[in-house]
């Protein structure tokens, strides 16, 4: 952090004690204190020059600057004057706007257009408000009554970003913010809490009637159904310039429940249990042997698991035409789940079809397995192949700072896959790295995630997620992968900004845990999974999950 201080040096003033300070000196030392408080508590206020003039003194502050490397920078603003512009004539009057750079510090005015009826400038991007100025014709000198302090919108609940109850409807969203943006900016951010889901992929947003224009995600992809999830739902979305389109920067994670649905009676056509959008695992139970023919809500490669809790075989049909197309399964064959069998499948948009990537195997074989999440021995109990899938603990996210209060996402480990021929009656060392703690204290780091191994004929590792930093800073690092068949790198936790907790990293068996404004941080769920920062009044980081290794063999 750079700068300096120009307002004063912070003296305790004492009464009692020891060091009990004579009259003068305490006084002065509470002046001298308070000058110092001052540049907190009421920076960059606004007041009428003195002697009066066509001028408006500002005291003294700071402002903060993010480089893209994530360094802040401190910028300390002394107290000054800026001189308003010679009034106009009747009948036309003028409001001006006091500024600051939001990265330089430095202070000016916008001068604005003269007319019987006149309006604020717009406020340019980089620039904070400080105050509105009125300028009737025939003023002289700026006094208390021409001067509307702006400075409120810094101190919201999300700071520097304006924040409204949206109207309009689910796929036409409107919002009206105060005080109302003059203009669409590139890089504006708005927050506005929704009145229902959205229900198509093109929704707009129409911000203080300056047009409605297309939510996009993910760098301009096109929305699904429940991005926006519900009413009440608190959104935040940039305007993209180049692009006339809003990005919604906080879209719903989809797919992370787990569905269990009525016991079903009768062959399903089209399968499609209330729930089934917004969940990756089905619990499934039937009256009698029952065939589902395909499954509702596939998009682009989404993964279902489909587990049978009960006591009758369900059986998936292969491209069976009594669903629709899109619906169907696209197996090698008929896959019947078996009492207490699963299926893994993917959304194949491509064919659009669901794919099997983990099947049941038929009765001539046995597909055995052994889950390990905490350290321990694997003897084998069969002489030949066996898939090993290794996992490192996610990192934790980063604490709340006090300086910038966003704490990052911890990053997710890397996952390893390779096949190996094992020997029956032989230990293998199995190592599961602890996922890593979140940040405990203000403007403490998350720790990073343990690694993850398996000693066999060649040791593999996979590296555990680094943790998120504290102050808005960097997402904590993906882990690594390698010397598998198979190697999937993690993914970094994302960087906090803006009053907002950095999300942790997704791993190979999840997403990571979603950051939120001014709470603590979130514990991952899936393995390897990064912990999301703290946000607000120290708030600590959340934890990463901790690592498996799965040793699977048929027989």
């Amino acid at each position: 952090m750079s700068g300096t201080n120009p307002v004063g040096t912070w003296t305790l003033p004492l009464s009692t004690g020891p060091s009990v300070q004579d009259p003068t000196t305490y006084k002065g030392n509470i002046d001298a204190s308070i000058a110092v408080a001052q540049r907190i508590a009421d920076m960059f206020a606004p007041h009428p020059a003195s002697p009066a003039a066509m001028s408006v003194a500002i005291d003294a502050g700071f402002v903060t600057a993010v480089s893209p490397t994530g360094l802040h920078t401190t910028t300390e603003v002394a107290a000054q004057t800026v001189t308003v512009a010679t009034a106009p004539s009747s009948p036309n009057n003028r409001i001006d706007l006091v500024v600051i750079d939001g990265g330089t510090g430095t202070v000016s005015i916008i001068a604005g257009t003269a007319a019987a009826s006149p309006v604020a400038p717009s406020l340019p991007a980089g620039k904070r408000q400080i105050a509105q100025v009125s300028v009737p014709n025939g003023t002289i000198a700026i006094g208390s009554s021409n001067i509307t302090d702006l400075r409120t919108v810094w101190s919201s609940n999300v700071p520097g970003i304006a924040w409204a109850v949206a109207a309009g409807t689910a796929d036409a969203i409107t919002a009206s913010y105060t005080p109302a943006n003059a203009a669409l900016v590139d890089g504006l951010i708005l927050g506005f809490r929704a009145t229902a889901a959205n229900a198509t992929t093109a929704p707009t947003f129409n911000a203080d009637s300056l047009g409605a224009k297309t939510i996009t995600k993910s760098g301009g992809q096109a929305l699904a159904a429940g991005d926006i999830p519900a009413n009440l739902a608190e959104c935040l979305v940039r305007y993209n310039l180049a692009g006339t389109r809003w990005e919604l920067l906080n879209p719903a994670m989809p797919y992370f429940t787990t569905l269990s649905p009525s016991s079903l009676s009768a062959d399903q056509n089209d399968y499609n249990p209330t729930g089934v959008a917004t969940s990756n695992t089905l619990r499934l139970t039937s009256s009698a042997n029952v065939n589902i023919t395909g499954l509702a809500s596939g998009t682009p490669g989404r993964l279902m698991t489909i587990v049978n809790v009960g006591s009758n075989t369900i059986t998936l049909k292969n491209g069976s035409t009594s669903s629709t197309a899109a619906n169907r399964f696209g197996l090698a064959a008929d896959a019947a789940l078996a009492p207490s069998q699963a299926a893994i499948l993917e959304y194949d948009a491509a064919s659009s079809l669901w794919r099997g990537l983990a099947i049941p195997v038929t009765a001539t074989v046995n597909l055995h397995q052994q889950v390990f999440t905490s350290s321990g021995t694997f003897t084998a109990s069969f002489n030949g192949t066996h898939k090993i899938t290794v996992t490192g603990g996610g990192g934790g996210g980063g604490a709340a700072g006090s300086i910038n209060p966003s704490g990052a996402g911890g990053g997710s480990a890397g996952t390893v896959m390779y096949w190996a021929s094992l020997t029956s009656g032989s230990g293998y060392a199995t190592t599961v790295g602890a996922g890593g703690l979140g940040g405990a204290a203000q403007d403490s780091s998350g720790s990073a995630g343990g690694n993850s191994s398996f000693a066999g004929p060649a040791t593999v590792t996979a590296n555990g997620g680094g943790g998120g930093a504290s102050n808005n800073g960097a997402g904590g690092s993906g882990g690594s992968a390698s010397s598998g068949t198979i190697n999937i790198n993690g993914t970094p936790g994302s960087a906090g900004s803006l009053g907002f907790g950095g999300w942790g990293g997704g791993s190979f068996w999840g997403a990571g845990a979603s950051g939120a404004p001014g709470a603590v941080g979130v514990a991952a769920v899936a393995y390897g999974a990064g912990g999301s920062g703290g946000d607000g009044a120290a708030n600590p980081g959340g934890a990463g999950k901790s690592g498996l290794v799965i040793v699977e063999w048929v027989s």
